[in-house]
């Protein structure tokens, strides 16, 4: 630094107030945050709503109506 610029106290407290903050707000939204993971991982596993967007509901609902092995046979042209 030159002589001229002095750092504040600012400039080292301000990653310690952000972390702070950051751990404070994960601490006050963990339930909402933990309904928002379990929906997202839900979504994830369950691969009718993808096959229904792809390949259209009527094609979506003969392929879900249908046993698994047929699922995976099918969908590749």
């Amino acid at each position: 630094p030159t002589p001229d610029f002095v750092p504040g106290w600012g400039w080292r407290l301000a990653p310690i107030i952000f972390v702070t903050v950051i751990i404070l707000g994960l601490s006050v939204f963990a339930g909402p945050l933990f309904t928002f993971s379990e929906i997202a991982a839900e979504r994830l596993l369950d691969q009718s709503g993808y096959i229904e967007a792809v390949l259209g509901p009527e094609r979506a609902a003969e392929l879900l109506t249908a046993p698994s092995l047929a699922l995976t046979q099918e969908v590749l042209p």
